[in-house]
């Protein structure tokens, strides 16, 4: 079902950031927890934040995650 919040689990470990640093401002840790253990979907600016906070783009977000971009659907 959901995969994202996992993905964003791996690049936090990678840059040795708590839930508590991560989160902070930004969102409680039991909605951050509950993303990254694939329970619930969190809104598109709070990914974006939470994705600052750890240093990491959009760009390397998605190909991490292996998002389909615009540019890869297939054309109708």
């Amino acid at each position: 079902m959901f995969k994202y919040g996992s993905v964003y689990k791996e690049l936090r470990k990678e840059q040795e950031v708590t839930q508590t640093q991560a989160c902070q401002g930004i969102c409680s840790i039991s909605k951050l927890s509950r993303w990254e253990n694939n329970q619930v979907e969190v809104e598109f600016s709070t990914a974006i934040a939470l994705l600052r906070r750890i240093n990491i783009t959009l760009d390397e977000f998605t190909t991490r995650a292996e998002i389909a971009t615009e540019s890869e659907l297939p054309k109708k």
